[in-house]
């Protein structure tokens, strides 16, 4: 049953490729946070915990344990 849950809980191919994109987004969003008023901030709010949210999810996707999933999310 063990091998079963890490298995069927593990990252698939395709949510490895599209979460190698969310590190972009991570660093445009941080970089946000240090300009002037701009429109992303004006749309988020304050961009630097939006980055680090992301981060955060990239890696949950990535890792895939349900442990981590529930701890986390």
């Amino acid at each position: 049953m063990g091998r079963e849950i890490r298995r069927s809980c593990g990252a698939t191919v395709e949510v490895r490729h599209s979460s190698g994109m969310l590190p972009a987004v991570e660093f445009m969003l941080i970089a946000a946070s240090y300009m002037r008023r701009n429109r992303t901030e004006t749309l988020i709010g304050n961009p630097r915990p939006a980055g680090a949210t992301v981060c955060a999810v990239a890696h949950l996707l990535i890792s895939g344990k349900v442990h981590e999933i529930l701890l986390f999310g």
